[in-house]
């Protein structure tokens, strides 16, 4: 939800909400039972604990006078749409960071994900195109915004991890803070008869398995670190 998205500042060893300039955004992440995504035990069922509740947080934030090129990863899979608005939310406060102090040489773009992913917003200088970027963000209200055209083909991270790795390869963000923020209730659902690709983050062809997609997207986050990627 939205208020899992907090904006503030990075000393560069704690995170402080809050703050005029923000410098760093603050996610934090459920696996819980009330979000039907709880972690499963695979000896808990013996102790009457088949599953079990974890929570995580993570920051991604800029050097002063750095650029802050970010690339929101929005789930748009069916198990996620309940959510959109708050997600749309979400999208809006990293926009504002991404604009803050030095937007004029920032970038901020959309990803969406169901099966495959869609780039529903480019990579665009935040704070020359501030109005257009939100206008964008408030059409996110379905699964088809933007003509996606991915809707109902499962639920798979990696491939917009994929895209964004892709998308970060141009020159003009060689030597500058890249960052991905993924927005998804985690859950991979693979989607029986849909062929998914090396551009899906993995190579499975029709046959993919919730495994197929786990494992692809630890191994596309894999890539984007070695790609200076946060």
């Amino acid at each position: 939800t939205k208020a899992n998205v907090v904006l503030g500042t990075w000393n560069g060893t704690a995170f402080t909400a809050g703050g005029t300039n923000p410098t760093a955004v603050q996610v934090t992440g459920l696996n819980t039972a009330v979000n039907s995504n709880a972690v499963p035990l695979f000896l808990g069922s013996f102790f009457g604990r088949p599953t079990a509740d974890i929570t995580y947080t993570v920051v991604a934030s800029y050097g002063s006078g750095k650029a802050f090129n970010t690339i929101v990863i929005n789930d748009m899979s069916q198990s996620f749409e309940v959510q959109l608005a708050d997600q749309a939310s979400a999208d809006q406060q990293i926009l504002n960071c991404v604009k803050g102090v030095i937007g004029a040489t920032s970038y901020f773009g959309i990803t969406m994900i169901d099966g495959h992913s869609f780039t529903y917003v480019p990579l665009t200088l935040a704070q020359a195109n501030y109005s257009t970027l939100s206008s964008d963000i408030t059409a996110l209200t379905s699964c088809s915004a933007g003509g996606n055209p991915n809707c109902s083909t499962g639920s798979n991270i990696g491939s917009g991890i994929y895209s964004a790795i892709q998308q970060f390869k141009s020159s003009t963000y060689t030597g500058t803070s890249k960052n991905i923020v993924i927005i998804t209730d985690g859950v991979p659902n693979a989607s029986n008869g849909v062929t998914y690709t090396t551009a899906d983050g993995v190579s499975c062809g029709k046959n993919c398995q919730d495994a197929d997609l786990q494992a692809g997207t630890q191994a596309q986050a894999t890539a984007a670190k070695a790609a200076g990627i946060n």
